[in-house]
């Protein structure tokens, strides 16, 4: 089972999709890749069943068309490549035909983005809990993935939910970019597992990315430092924000060339790429290991160097105790600033006090979302008065 959701406005496509992979068959022929996901969900191993962060499960095809998959993992690689040669074929224009016979008889759904006629275009096979094709309206919210109703409901509710807050921006003027709005959804979507405890056990879990298409082409997520934290409101009585906010860790995502690198704490190799789905006979060969060794002579080493000074585009944090309350700061608008010799998140006092305010600041026991903050502090941060994490 997965997530996976799209929705397209009036000039994007947006994709998202988490990581985890279930297996039901065959269990003593699946490898082990961690005890732990990058956000330290512990993987389920048991003699029936296996559901682990494994796969990158969204697609660029030809740089033309933006697609996510769900259900059988192993039916994907001839789904892809039906697509693949359809599109070499007829072109964009047949897409459609294509997309229905890549689906037709196998256990799969698929969610893909294109452009056509300079607009967007969203269509959909087996998604929404309805059988077939389907094309999809601006705002209007399509997902698919785990069998478990509620689950896939409350998915849906929240995906509807910023979805709203998103046409609402962009009806009064777009105070967010298209990178922000992507990065805005995928927080929502990956800090549902604070809130839904069994969310691996449904087959949902790992770290959630996206992808966008555009007129000028397509767009992975941005550069982000996730920061989970705990965090109840209890008096502040240390400048040592690790004493304050418990076990706070960063997860760095970086998008190379179709191809995710993610740093970690929890996993047993803090360092790991994440690629599509590819059988075992395929992993086997020369030619796979060559293009493997080539893509990481490129970019382990930078985007090492970004993970290790976290320069990234956006921080998000998740506070892990409440239902959920989550901060996204741009890099050029932050309320704290990192230090690379002494690795530490440094903030303002007043910085602080703001950020723990806004911690704990939430109606009810649904997510609350405060998206990209510009605060009046941004100014100040760099005052002699920091706290450090």
């Amino acid at each position: 089972m997965t997530y996976i959701t799209g929705w397209k406005n009036k000039t994007s496509v947006f994709i998202t999709a988490d990581s985890a992979i279930t297996y039901k068959k065959d269990i003593e022929q699946i490898g082990i890749r961690d005890e732990y996901t990058s956000f330290g969900e512990k993987n389920i191993i048991m003699l029936d069943k296996i559901v682990q962060e494994e796969w990158l499960k969204i697609y660029n095809i030809d740089d033309k068309i933006i697609l996510a998959f769900a259900g059988e993992v192993s039916e994907i690689p001839t789904a892809i490549e039906i697509l693949e040669c359809d599109l070499k074929d007829y072109g964009i224009n047949k897409i459609r035909d294509a997309l229905q016979r890549a689906c037709l008889g196998r256990r799969i759904a698929i969610i893909a983005g294109l452009y056509e006629n300079n607009k967007p275009v969203l269509i959909s096979m087996n998604a929404n809990k309805e059988p077939g094709f389907k094309e999809h309206t601006e705002y209007e919210v399509v997902h698919a993935g785990s069998e478990n109703a509620s689950v896939m409901e409350n998915l849906k509710r929240y995906s509807n939910e910023i979805c709203g807050l998103l046409k609402e921006d962009e009806d009064n003027g777009n105070r967010y970019s298209e990178d922000e709005k992507l990065v805005l959804i995928c927080a929502v979507m990956q800090s549902y597992r604070y809130l839904e405890i069994n969310a691996l056990n449904e087959g949902i879990g790992g770290f959630m990315f996206g992808i966008r298409l555009d007129m000028s082409g397509i767009h992975w997520h941005k550069d982000v430092a996730y920061i989970p934290m705990s965090y109840e409101g209890q008096p502040i009585t240390s400048y040592n924000l690790n004493e304050i906010y418990g076990d706070a860790n960063t997860i760095g995502m970086f998008a190379r060339e179709n191809i995710i690198w993610l740093g970690t704490p929890y996993t047993e190799y803090p360092l790991s790429i994440f690629a599509n789905f590819a059988p075992k006979q395929v992993l086997k060969t020369k030619e796979w290991s060559e293009t493997r060794n080539k893509w990481a002579t490129k970019w382990n080493g930078s985007v090492f160097e970004k993970y290790e000074n976290l320069d990234v585009d956006y921080f998000i944090f998740i506070n892990k105790k409440k239902p959920v309350v989550i901060l996204t700061f741009p890099k050029e608008n932050p309320l704290f600033y990192f230090n690379i010799n002494k690795r530490t998140l440094s903030f303002s006092e007043e910085g602080l006090n703001f950020f723990n305010e806004k911690l704990t600041n939430r109606m009810d026991k649904e997510i609350t979302i405060i998206p990209f903050e510009n605060s009046s502090f941004s100014s100040t941060f760099h005052k002699k008065n920091k706290n450090t994490i």
